[in-house]
């Protein structure tokens, strides 16, 4: 009897959990549509972002929403799931909410929708009985050596921006525009343009989580200072969101059972506070860093991607091998674009529109299985060690990828590759993730 009424309770929570999860995901939609009207066309109309609205266009997004999040994973228990649920809230759901109140090309959307479906398959099922290849390395003193190796890069490198950019600091978010074009022209050459992207990106967020997982809160305080610092000599706000983005993969994946239903609250109830805010203060600076640039401009600028490219060449790779083939166009890709839409700026995207602009039609095939191998990877990689460290690691370059940078600059500028690399060594960490 007992045994009898435990099922009809557990069948009932599910029932309603299935409830819940739609819900949120139809209500995030629906307001992020509300701040897209309200707000983003109001006070950025003057950028291109228009309405132009349409019953069925509209009524199509939302049912497109509920079937992609048909899609995703049942849970969120690996680096791998995380960075395909951010995937879907930051980057394809704002894709849906701009196609569907601006009346883009649907052969466009439907060609960013079908690579996030790749993505998901070659992450989650290509391979999944597979042993890994990564399981087997095994380096003595790995996590050791790297963590020394990590400190001399990472102070090297600050003393290096230091130098080179003058020593001046600024912590104004509201002026990062008027010192970054002069603190990146300063050290945008050579070898050490890399490792300092790698300092930020990788070897200082491998320190922050490693210190954390040891408990060194002295140590932990002090790289995210030094995270402070490179913000303030560097001028680029990714830099200073990155320590948050560690702690929450922390709180995520060890302190939290059901780790699907507190992003989805997460995700929701973020929105909430930032789009209630931007319409109610006169300081447009929250609602136009998180709002318009997090969510809406990269959705933006995959379609002018795929507008451009449409008419003119592909670039077939040869910005990144240019001795294979010519480079057809005089400035770099996103300054191209950005001469395009007028505004002279770089205007970066991710790998949804790049592969169009690569490879056409077979990029949209390629780039997606890449993509979802990598992640793959990265998951195999990390059933060595606690998942939050895998995620904090390399959650980073993984966003730049889907969100504004194109898949060769994500492997390698950004380090992608990199973090995928360091944390082979990591294994001597005790405890997996729960």
């Amino acid at each position: 009897m007992n045994e009898a009424f435990e099922i009809v309770v557990e069948k009932e929570n599910n029932r309603k959990g299935f409830f819940n999860f739609y819900l949120q995901i139809f209500l995030y939609k629906i307001l992020l549509d509300y701040f897209y009207v309200e707000f983003i066309a109001t006070v950025f109309g003057y950028e291109g972002f228009d309405v132009d609205f349409e019953w069925w266009n509209y009524s199509t997004s939302i049912l497109l929403t509920l079937f992609l999040a048909y899609t995703l994973p049942k849970s969120v228990n690996t680096p791998s799931k995380l960075i395909i649920y951010l995937f879907f809230f930051i980057v394809l759901i704002p894709i849906l909410s701009y196609q569907s109140l601006s009346k883009q090309p649907n052969w466009q959307l439907y060609s960013m929708l079908l690579q996030f479906l790749i993505t998901i398959f070659f992450s989650t099922s290509f391979f999944s009985r597979k042993k890994s290849l990564f399981a087997s390395i095994s380096i003595r003193n790995g996590t050791s050596f790297i963590v020394k190796l990590s400190n001399i890069i990472v102070f090297g490198s600050l003393l290096y921006v230091y130098l080179k950019t003058g020593g001046g600091l600024n912590f104004d978010l509201t002026a990062v525009y008027e010192f970054r074009e002069e603190a990146t022209l300063s050290i945008n050459s050579g070898l050490m343009a890399y490792i300092v992207t790698w300092s930020v990106k990788v070897f200082n967020t491998l320190l922050i989580v490693f210190y954390l997982k040891r408990k060194k809160y002295l140590f932990f305080s002090l790289h995210i200072v030094i995270q402070i610092l490179f913000f303030a000599l560097l001028a680029q706000k990714s830099i200073l969101f990155a320590p948050i983005v560690l702690i929450f993969t922390f709180v995520l994946f060890e302190k939290i059972e059901n780790k699907r239903r507190f992003l989805l609250f997460s995700f929701l109830s973020f929105l909430i506070v930032i789009g209630v805010f931007s319409l109610n203060s006169n300081n447009i600076m929250v609602g136009s860093m998180f709002l318009r640039r997090l969510l809406y401009l990269p959705a933006k600028l995959n379609f002018e991607y795929y507008e451009f490219f449409s008419k003119n060449e592909f670039v077939l790779l040869s910005n990144s091998y240019p001795l294979l083939i010519e480079y057809p166009y005089k400035e770099t890709t996103a300054k191209t674009i950005g001469l395009y839409l007028g505004t002279e700026s770089s205007a970066n995207t991710g790998f949804l529109a790049t592969s169009y602009m690569h490879l056409g039609f077979f990029g949209i095939i390629v780039f997606p299985i890449l993509v979802g191998l990598l992640l793959k990877a990265l998951d195999k990689i990390c059933a060595q060690i606690p998942y939050w460290i895998g995620s904090g690691i390399t959650l980073i370059p993984f966003v730049s990828l889907v969100q504004s940078s194109d898949l060769m600059p994500a492997l390698f500028t950004h380090g992608l590759l990199v973090s995928l690399f360091l944390l082979t060594f990591f294994k001597d960490l005790e405890g997996k993730s729960k």
